[in-house]
């Protein structure tokens, strides 16, 4: 048999050099999930107190993973951390980008302060982050690159929630001009679309809204950040080496619930 053809390796991630942004509840997944594989993974965050937590955590159960601190929203901190990376690891195979800020405000009374910050960390942040790891990636000739993006990309799920939704429709769209500037490379850049995620940042929220969220997915529930880990792992592997330019809907149904029942006897 074709040791390419077998799964263990078509999908393996063993060996590669894995930036994980975010140490928080989705970030901290895919740190667990990448390191039991044998990946080499860098969390960078910039609350450096989450990032020593979930590194004793993880050593605890007998993993081991380096920890930086970056801020999303400062494009020289990104030049300067990116840059220590390559030369520390040598290369950057992949890059999961989870970091996000989310601000609730009214659509007609957002403050501009607050609509200027979240702009910053989730769009102006990912297109500076794609920019430096993608000129490593571009060097070496090959990389993965996937940024969590959100369904609020796609369509209005909450009225006080413009600007994390237009900061992450840009990110769809930043994410196309990657995959398109990087195919020559070999370099993927690709997008995942999550529904709402079970994590602190969405604790937040009022009840009323989760169990309205909930309403509108077919599956019945909210998400675990362990539901979007197999697409993260087919895309940093050789197995998604021709996927580029997607920003993928994993949403237990929530995009073709616009159907509906009615009695046929009436």
């Amino acid at each position: 048999m074709n040791d390419s053809l077998r799964i263990e390796n078509m999908f393996s991630v063993k060996d590669k050099v894995i930036l994980i942004t975010g140490a928080g509840g989705t970030g901290s997944v895919n740190a667990r999930c990448f390191a039991e594989n044998g990946s080499r993974v860098i969390v960078a965050s910039r609350n450096m107190d989450k990032v020593d937590r979930l590194k004793k955590t993880l050593e605890e159960e007998g993993l081991t993973i380096d920890g930086i601190q970056m801020d999303i929203a400062n494009h020289q901190d990104i030049i300067e951390k990116i840059a220590w990376i390559a030369e520390k690891y040598g290369r950057i195979d992949g890059c999961i980008h989870t970091a996000a800020g989310c601000h609730v405000e009214d659509t007609m009374t957002f403050a501009e302060e607050e609509l200027r910050k979240i702009l910053n960390d989730d769009l102006l942040g990912t297109i500076f982050l794609n920019q430096e790891v993608g000129k490593v990636m571009e060097k070496q000739g090959s990389g993965s690159i996937l940024n969590y993006n959100s369904i609020d990309c796609l369509s209005v799920n909450a009225i006080d929630a413009m600007g994390y939704g237009v900061g992450k429709s840009g990110v769809a769209q930043a994410t196309k001009f990657f995959a398109v500037r990087l195919a020559p490379s070999g370099v993927t850049v690709n997008g995942v679309a999550p529904i709402w995620i079970n994590t602190p940042m969405m604790a937040q929220r009022p009840q009323s809204y989760l169990d309205a969220a909930i309403g509108q997915v077919p599956m019945g529930r909210m998400s675990e950040a362990e539901d979007y880990l197999g697409l993260a792992v087919y895309l940093m592997s050789d197995a998604g080496k021709f996927t580029t330019g997607q920003t993928f809907l994993v949403d237990g149904g929530w995009s073709i619930t616009r159907c509906f029942t009615y009695n046929e006897d009436k």
